[in-house]
């Protein structure tokens, strides 16, 4: 097959069946029309210019990032494919000294960027307040220690503005306060980091009703209209905590040796497919809005995500929203049916987890690389990697080695060379396996070449943003200790 036909024939499955299989299996006639057109968009787009290998290459790194750390964390690796221009995704690593412990986060945002990248840069914050000693609470409610997490990385270059560090400061502050008056209910970390994300949401909601000469404050304003999940790790040690609300993912990669993995999938999404958020969604309104709080498997019709930061327009009653947005934003109405609100909510779900020396690395993800790659074959794509990155760098072999440990050396590289990946990142490698699960080896930069050539115009149409972040753990560390592993779902 041709180059240019298989293009075409890659553009077409593929936009059928990855965008297709989100959106077609509703019944809202609506909604089909608009998944067809976009079909019909993407398969004719004509692409004026096909990217090379070279510049495939390019754009995959275009965003990558590694970190290396002499902890019970070895390092991580992060990535980011865009589709949306500006970029919804976002992402942040932050260290809290205080606590000598982790925070690793994707932030996948709806409506806009606004949202995602505030919650990126604040939320650690609240998480870790409630964690310190009762001694070090009172010092911050007084004004030291702020931040209390330090920023290792982020996908954005976006920097709180000193008005808005002032304002989330103060806010901190308040924060302490509440924390000392509950001090017995948040010393469950489940409940702590419950309370702390609720925090944040009500803190962005109070800054965006809050009136400057007669008017609310627009950008912050965009930032609660906008929206975000969030899927944040916390390692401590051995102790992990798994803290989300909407549809990104966390999945660990487990082994007790090379030759075999098991994906362990650490959380749950909050989106109709489901069972237990559409039930909870129903029971918090009358049964005559049965039909309407879920429709086309969409809050109100509308919004895929059952839990997020932002999205006021499910969540402020209706006065509250004509008296806000609509003289501002006109074109951010209420949506229809809306009769008893709140329908929204960002209470996150939190999962523990025990590690062990078996547990070797952690991918967390947004939904747009899980559209496109089941969880055991993201363990698979991370854990080759893991095996043949070494051959991509010459031989040395140790001062004192023997001649039988350099044979053995060599030996263990020749079988690792089958594995060799093309990517040092593994956030990376993993994107271009998701990118092309069903290609075979020989089309693989024909059919990249095929989806990144797709102008911005048209990317959506096709994936989503893709951010990624693989942690890898230290294994010594983790010896002789048993797995425990809970839910938390409410």
């Amino acid at each position: 097959m041709t180059s240019a036909k298989l293009t075409s024939s890659y553009l077409f499955f593929s936009c059928f069946n990855k965008v297709g299989r989100k959106f077609v299996r509703n019944d809202c006639s609506e909604m089909l029309c608009s998944v067809y057109a976009y079909q019909r968009r993407l398969c004719f787009t004509q692409i004026k210019y096909q990217l090379t290998h070279i510049e495939v290459d390019q754009m995959l790194r275009r965003n990558e990032f590694a970190n290396t750390m002499n902890d019970f964390i070895i390092g991580y690796h992060c990535n980011q494919l865009v589709a949306n221009a500006p970029c919804e995704d976002h992402r942040s690593e932050g260290y809290f000294q205080l606590d000598n412990s982790y925070f690793f986060g994707i932030f996948d945002g709806h409506a806009g960027t606004h949202c995602a990248r505030t919650v990126a840069s604040r939320l650690y914050d609240y998480m870790a307040l409630p964690l310190l000693p009762e001694k070090l609470i009172r010092e911050v409610s007084q004004g030291f220690h702020l931040p209390l997490v330090k920023m290792l990385n982020t996908s954005s270059n976006y920097v709180l503005s000193a008005d808005l560090k002032d304002l989330h400061a103060k806010h901190l502050r308040d924060f302490s306060l509440e924390c000392l008056q509950k001090r017995d209910s948040l010393r469950n970390v489940r409940q702590a980091f419950k309370w702390a994300f609720k925090a944040l949401d009500d803190d962005l909601c109070e800054e965006a009703m809050q009136m400057h000469s007669g008017s609310p404050d627009l950008s912050a304003l965009r930032c609660v209209l906008a929206g975000s999940c969030a899927c944040v790790a916390y390692v401590k040690g051995q102790d992990m905590y798994i803290v989300q609300v909407g549809d990104s993912g966390a999945v660990l990669g487990v082994s007790t040796d090379e030759a075999h993995w098991t994906a362990r999938k650490l959380n749950e999404d909050h989106t109709a497919d489901n069972q237990k958020e559409v039930n909870r969604i129903r029971s918090e309104h009358p049964p005559g809005e049965a039909l309407t709080v879920l429709r086309c498997e969409r809050l109100l019709g509308e919004l895929y995500p059952l839990r997020a930061f932002g999205d006021v327009r499910y969540k402020w009653p209706l006065k509250q929203q004509k008296e806000i947005i609509e003289p501002y934003i006109k074109l951010r109405r209420p949506p229809m049916n809306y009769l008893t609100p709140p329908y929204l909510t960002c209470e996150p779900s939190v999962y523990y987890y025990r590690l062990t020396e078996d547990d070797k690395f952690l991918i967390l993800a947004s939904d747009g690389l899980w559209e496109m790659v089941v969880p055991e074959a993201a363990v698979r794509f991370v854990a080759n990697h893991a095996i043949g990155v070494e051959t991509l760098t010459p031989y040395q072999r140790l001062p004192d080695a023997t001649l039988r440990q350099i044979l053995e050396d060599l030996r263990d590289r020749k079988r690792r060379e089958s594995k060799r990946p093309v990517d040092v990142n593994s956030a990376t490698h993993l994107i271009r396996h998701a990118l092309t699960s069903d290609v075979s080896d020989e089309n693989v930069y024909a059919a990249l070449s095929a989806t990144l050539s797709i102008p911005e115009c048209a990317a959506r149409a096709y994936r989503d943003d893709i951010t990624v972040t693989v942690v890898y753990f230290h294994q010594i560390q983790m010896k002789h200790h048993h797995c425990n592993f809970t839910f938390d779902h409410h």
